[in-house]
């Protein structure tokens, strides 16, 4: 209950301003069927809410009332460890039905065919609230698959109620314990190490989820590549499967942006808190640490310029 609670909070919280400007309680005070919308679109959509309610991710603007501002990111954002207990399937299943939101409102997403401008008839109050909520999943996508494998190696960082510190902005960060610095010391340590050295201090299960998790966040193409010699018989590459998260976590959190500052410019203080957490803190330190691993990055200075260009 706990974690469906807090996620509830972090969601509810960045859409504050925008459900206070639209003057409405729930979706339910909007027309049956939002201007410009279908039916496929709004079946498809409830059909989304339930899933994420089903696994505790839901958005329900009645939820809104009596919240006076928009809460500290950092004291609504759930724990690792809470966020590791969410099923995949269920995360699965409500990208995908976003998605058929998205398809069913005439816009596709795919890295083929960038989402279309928005028209004034598409009721842009849902296309925000589906491009915020897909790019809130993959990061409990990413930050999942992390939590689960990490072993006495790695350890997702995450500030402990009543210790956050103003001065630093960051909520998830991406660290080796003391024991897995110390492995990796060891090895640097030595003058002929091979990027197999360091790769095989990670299990497989834990390479998977770095590969993994950093396609979800900002679409980073990393691989492991094949050497035998120290328990890597093939090149590994994501396993995401794409025909379900078609894009990453940055590319929704920007096209929430770009759709809810037309409706009220507040609402980008908050989302860019999201892109601090996801693009900087998460995403490029995480990126920046692995390299040194033996990880290849194939498409680096593209993701790097697009983190950058955000930040800005």
């Amino acid at each position: 209950m706990r974690t469906k609670k807090r996620l509830l909070y972090l969601l509810c919280s960045v859409f504050l301003l925008l459900g206070l400007f639209l003057g409405c309680a729930s979706r339910d005070d909007e027309l049956e069927s939002a201007p410009g919308s279908t039916s496929e679109a709004d079946e498809a959509l409830a059909k989304a809410e339930q899933v994420m309610a089903d696994a505790g991710v839901e958005i329900n603007f009645r939820d809104l009332q009596g919240l006076g501002s928009l809460a500290d990111l950092r004291q609504v954002l759930p724990s690792p460890l809470e966020i590791a207990v969410l099923e995949d399937e269920q995360i699965d299943e409500a990208v995908d039905s976003l998605y058929a939101v998205l398809d069913a409102l005439g816009q596709p997403v795919s890295p083929a065919a960038p989402i279309l401008r928005l028209g004034g008839e598409v009721s842009r109050s849902d296309l925000a609230m589906v491009h915020l909520h897909l790019g809130y999943l993959y990061v409990l996508g990413a930050i999942a698959r992390l939590e689960r494998v990490k072993g006495d190696l790695y350890e997702i960082e995450f500030p402990d109620e009543g210790e956050f510190d103003p001065d630093d902005p960051s909520v998830y960060r991406f660290r080796l314990t003391e024991q897995g610095q110390a492995r990796i010391d060891e090895v640097s340590r030595n003058p002929n190490a091979e990027a197999g050295d360091f790769l095989q201090l990670f299990s497989p299960e834990q390479r998977q989820a770095v590969l993994d998790a950093l396609r979800l966040l900002v679409d980073a193409e990393v691989v492991v590549e094949a050497d035998p010699r120290f328990g890597i018989p093939d090149e590994e590459r994501h396993a995401v499967v794409t025909a379900i998260y078609r894009r990453d976590a940055l590319f929704h959190l920007v096209e929430s942006l770009k759709i809810a500052q037309d409706i009220i410019p507040e609402l980008e203080e908050a989302l860019e808190k999201l892109f601090d957490t996801v693009g900087e803190y998460l995403a490029r330190d995480m990126l920046d640490q692995i390299k040194e691993w033996g990880f290849r990055i194939d498409n680096e200075a593209e993701v790097i310029a697009r983190i950058e260009s955000l930040m800005q």
